[in-house]
């Protein structure tokens, strides 16, 4: 749907699909190679259309991992591609997640006009290498395995002279100073000491392979030092619904020792969130989107149908895809209820993360666990009494990225005695791969639900060196008219 929004017979496009995908066994690879390879075969079906008109090419060239050097390696392969291709004036990233926010002729509009020509666009700000908490980690090494990327102990020096500059890896940037890069690559590493400003640019690439989101910090710092540094524009022309609240899980991450897909990511869009997108003269993209329906409200904004000659199997199955998951059925019996851990974080700052935050509705908020393993729990209490008095019939977890690798969801009847429904481990649930995987949602009883008077996470095995962390526990069902609300608080924990 985002090829078919943006797609003019006027511009050149390269599709990107990560080359292969990383199986955790032979027999794992066995089982799903079979269906990767279909999955890629589709996309290059639908694609073939607008491949035969020879102003797209749809390649795989990198197995891509978030926060890895190989997406500033795939860009940079892209880039030289597109250059092949034919003249353009600039060069536009977007993610499978992004959409137009206006048509795209506005876009070619703006750029034309003698205010905005020759310009390049990304959001960036200086990157102080003496502040560890804000410098995305520049100071020290990451490896890139396996499609994970991992931090090592040893310091990597910053070279000297240059001015770090970086924050957004969305970017429009005009063709002169994609052609430079692409000449200044061409040269060679061993050139470096006598390519003059191009030294910058095979320096930053070499200091970037071990580095987490570099193409966060290239392509500002190399303008920054050279003498592009005149035609920056700190504007990505990008809407992106953040959220602000999410405390410092993205500044967190860089000091985590499995450091990919760990960021502080985008808030999904919704129609009010896209209609207040394209209020902004400035703004022609927006992301992210994973809704099919928020797709359609956009396609009858916009004037088009990005879906009308896709075959019928095709849109159906991309249509459930999207969806994050099912809608549940029956009501969150466990909003505004108590909640008490064994243990809530604090921060030297004084700022905590309570139990209670799990049950508040508000997915912007989390508790948080110590940093440690030993006898971790949380406990969501339904009724005042401990009276098993409520039918649950689905719970629903919602982890933040430091998740319970291995843990056991328990049910009681009387508060005390607890009753293990389910039990998660590393062999029955992989490594979440997407925002959506760390979501887990599990029925009780085969959906026929249990009567309960509470339920209990009695957490076992870290995913990551930091604490259990969760957004939001829910869990739906009925329960009788005779419960009273109980006080929204943290319980004690005796």
């Amino acid at each position: 749907r985002v090829i078919h929004s943006i797609y003019s017979e006027k511009d050149f496009f390269f599709v990107h699909v990560d080359a292969q995908q990383a199986y955790a066994s032979e027999k794992e690879r066995e089982e799903n190679e079979g269906k990767a390879k279909a999955a890629l075969q589709a996309v290059l079906d639908i694609m073939a259309p607008m491949v035969a008109k020879g102003n797209m090419r749809v390649e795989p060239i990198f197995d891509v991992s978030w926060g890895g050097t190989s997406m500033l390696n795939a860009e940079l392969a892209m880039a030289e591609a597109l250059l092949e291709m034919g003249d353009w004036d600039y060069w536009i990233n977007l993610s499978s997640t992004d959409y137009p926010l206006k048509p795209i002729d506005q876009l070619r509009d703006y750029l034309h006009d003698t205010k905005h020509w020759g310009y390049n666009y990304g959001w960036g700000a200086y990157q102080d290498p003496d502040d560890d908490e804000k410098n995305q980690g520049l100071k020290s090494t990451f490896v890139e395995c396996e499609g994970h990327s991992f931090r090592v102990n040893d310091k990597f020096p910053i070279p000297r002279g240059v001015k770090l500059q970086g924050g957004s890896s969305w970017f429009v940037l005009g063709r002169p100073f994609v052609q430079w890069i692409d000449d200044c690559l061409a040269m060679g590493w061993h050139n470096r000491s006598s390519a003059g400003e191009c030294s910058t640019v095979l320096m930053m690439l070499d200091y970037g392979q071990y580095k987490i989101n570099f193409e966060e910090v290239f392509y500002q710092t190399v303008q920054a030092n050279t003498g592009f540094c005149d035609i920056i524009m700190n504007e990505d022309l990008r809407f992106i619904n953040w959220s602000k609240d999410r405390d410092d899980v993205h500044v967190g991450c860089m000091h985590w020792e499995e450091v990919d897909w760990c960021g502080n990511s985008p808030q999904v869009m919704t129609e009010d969130k896209f209609d207040e997108g394209r209020s902004k003269d400035d703004r022609f993209f927006s992301r992210k989107y994973e809704s099919p329906v928020v797709f359609d409200y956009m396609d009858s904004v916009l004037g088009i149908n990005t879906t009308s000659t896709m075959p019928e199997p095709l849109r159906t199955k991309m249509n459930s895809d999207n969806v994050l998951i099912e809608d549940p059925k029956g009501k969150n019996v466990a909003f505004a209820k108590v909640a008490y851990a064994s243990s809530n974080q604090v921060n030297d700052d004084g700022k905590a993360f309570f139990s209670s935050n799990v049950l508040d509705g508000n997915m912007n908020t989390r508790w948080s666990s110590d940093h440690d393993d030993e006898a971790q729990w949380i406990v969501v209490k339904l009724d005042a009494d401990d009276k098993p008095v409520c039918n649950i019939t689905e719970v629903r977890l919602f982890w933040e990225t430091a998740y319970a690798a291995v843990y056991d969801l328990q049910t009681s009847e009387n508060g005390k005695d607890w009753k293990t429904v389910v039990k998660v481990t590393r062999e029955n649930r992989k490594r979440p791969q997407t925002k959506k995987e760390l979501t887990h949602v599990h029925a009780i009883n085969d959906g026929k639900g249990a009567m309960m008077a509470g339920l209990k996470l009695r957490l076992k095995h870290r995913a990551t060196r930091w604490g259990y962390s969760l957004w939001e526990i829910q869990a739906y069902g009925s329960c009788d008219g005779s419960v009273p609300g109980s006080v929204y608080r943290d319980a004690p924990t005796s």
